[in-house]
């Protein structure tokens, strides 16, 4: 075993010396699989997901578990309006009649966003959404923070569940409360504030449109500190380098090495094909670079010293190599 390249150094300044010796630990160190696979992996910055430009035109969900029980949760995310359904079983047909009762109260989003469950990767949902006209986005596998507003939709639903016992009077509890921006999901999705059991007047009961410039200007500026924030507590300042087709990878939640064979078309995904042939569609945060043999040739080739013209000149010394020489004129004796 040995510590990183910086170590390794130190450890070698007290023992050994030969010429070429720091890269040499270079080379050993950087092609070295076990440390590949198991050096840290920094996080890439925050992408913030874009406010869309209609209501219920793009809508997450996901299943959370709450005592037991298991609920569907769909979000908006222009709204962030919330529909919470008590699942009995999770089959596609289950699943497909509750969607149904949901796209009918709020219409038909143009884009769904879940995760990669066989519920929705079943042909019967596929047939579903062709049927009524939306399409399906699945988020990185094995990676949440993909999809990461269901997700945080499911947290709100199970904090609502075990606060409440009814669990209706929570949702319209959260539907009425204004968010970070100032406006309601209510007002956001309908246009209009919900009556509750806080007293209020007629006049803010009455319907009316958020200011679309504002909105987006305040959600501009709540998403980006929301990045920076991020950012600065992972230490993600910049892009991790991407991968190139070929190029051989760890894939860490598999335990087993794989190579790119192309990109695929959501941000920092690709797809893999694994040792035994298979093809996994999985985020760059659980893909390690190994390094190669032409890497490996390269370094030592940078590392390596050019040949010294001493070795031309026999009457010069090699120790002088590189060194400015002036002539020197032999003494001129008094011959008696």
């Amino acid at each position: 075993g040995h510590l990183g390249i910086t170590k390794c150094r130190r450890l070698a300044q007290s023992s050994v010396w030969w010429p070429g010796i720091s890269g040499d630990i270079t080379t050993k160190v950087t092609n070295c699989h076990i440390c590949a696979i198991n050096r840290n992996q920094r996080k890439d910055p925050m992408i913030p997901t874009s406010l869309p430009e209609l209501p219920w035109s793009m809508v997450g969900a996901d299943f959370g578990e709450v005592n037991g029980k298991t609920y569907l949760v769909v979000q908006d995310y222009y709204s962030r309006y919330i529909e919470v359904s008590r699942m009995t079983t999770t089959t596609s047909s289950i699943v497909i009649t509750e969607m149904k009762k949901i796209f009918a109260r709020h219409g038909v989003p143009h884009c769904l966003r879940c995760d990669n469950g066989p519920q929705f990767r079943s042909e019967d949902f596929s047939r579903f959404a062709e049927q009524w006209g939306f399409r399906i986005s699945f988020s990185s596998p094995r990676y949440p923070q993909s999809n990461g507003l269901a997700e945080s939709a499911v947290d709100t639903a199970k904090r609502i569940i075990a606060k409440c016992e009814d669990l209706e009077t929570g949702l319209l509890s959260y539907r009425s409360t204004p968010l970070e921006n100032g406006y309601s999901p209510s007002e956001l999705l309908m246009g209009r504030r919900l009556r509750t059991f806080v007293p209020t007047s007629a006049a803010n009961l009455k319907p009316r449109l958020p200011n679309d410039a504002q909105l987006r200007s305040r959600e501009a500026t709540i998403r980006q500190k929301r990045k920076e924030y991020f950012d600065r507590r992972w230490g993600a300042n910049k892009d991790k380098p991407e991968l190139a087709v070929g190029q051989k990878v760890y894939i860490r939640d598999k335990d087993m090495p794989g190579v790119v064979v192309a990109r695929h078309s959501a941000p920092r995904s690709y797809i893999v094909r694994t040792e035994n042939h298979n093809q996994i569609r999985r985020n760059k945060i659980h893909l390690l670079p190994l390094p190669s043999e032409e890497r490996s040739r390269e370094v030592k080739d940078t590392n390596a010293k050019p040949p010294s013209p001493a070795g031309n000149l026999g009457t010069q010394d090699a120790s002088t190599e590189g060194r400015p020489r002036r002539a020197v004129r032999p003494r001129q004796r008094l011959d008696l």
